[in-house]
């Protein structure tokens, strides 16, 4: 590539932009991976700790954040599966949900930001796609925290207390009655 520069009359300075800005798109997508898998990790991680008769989705589906255009749609559903998924198992577990949204109001702060960022605004308020950025990255930052922290409390809780696993007599049989001691 760089040879080609060089045989059709390109100077130096064109070979050295061009390397750099291909450096800084691999720069740019590595940042971006090393920020997004984490994230994207956490929502799955946080489904996982949910039982799956409350989720609303499965923690695999958030893998598919990394299609290109479709993430834009797919963000806000997973905010809105996240919070309800965690509003389920909340209420399954007894605990308060009282005036939590679950991140689902922050969340899609962040959604909205972050596509209005990308929309050209440039010609009717300039520098408004930098504003609409800066806050997605807030709100990106914060539904993160937010996110950890119910992971964090609901993997604090053993598992076995909510085991739904059908209960067995001595004899093998199932045991149909729920309130019945093995």
């Amino acid at each position: 590539m760089f040879a080609q520069m060089f045989d059709n009359n390109y100077s130096a300075g064109d070979a050295i932009f061009v390397l750099i800005a291909v450096l800084a798109c691999v720069f740019f997508v590595a940042v971006f991976l090393a920020i997004y898998i984490p994230f994207l990790l956490n929502l799955s991680g946080c489904l996982q700790q949910v039982r799956p008769q409350n989720r609303d989705m499965e923690p695999g589906q958030v893998w598919l954040a990394f299609i290109p255009i479709f993430n834009i749609v797919w963000m806000s559903i997973i905010v809105t599966r996240v919070a309800s998924s965690l509003n389920r198992e909340y209420r399954h577990r007894r605990w308060s949900s009282r005036g939590k949204d679950f991140g689902q109001s922050v969340g899609m702060a962040f959604c909205i930001c972050s596509t209005s960022a990308i929309i050209p605004f440039a010609l009717i308020i300039p520098y408004c796609g930098a504003l609409f950025g800066i806050a997605g990255m807030v709100c990106f930052i914060i539904y993160w925290v937010k996110i950890a922290a119910y992971r964090n409390e609901l993997a604090s809780e053993p598992k076995t207390v909510y085991d739904d696993k059908p209960r067995t007599r001595d004899d093998g049989r199932k045991n149909n009655d729920p309130n019945e001691r093995d």
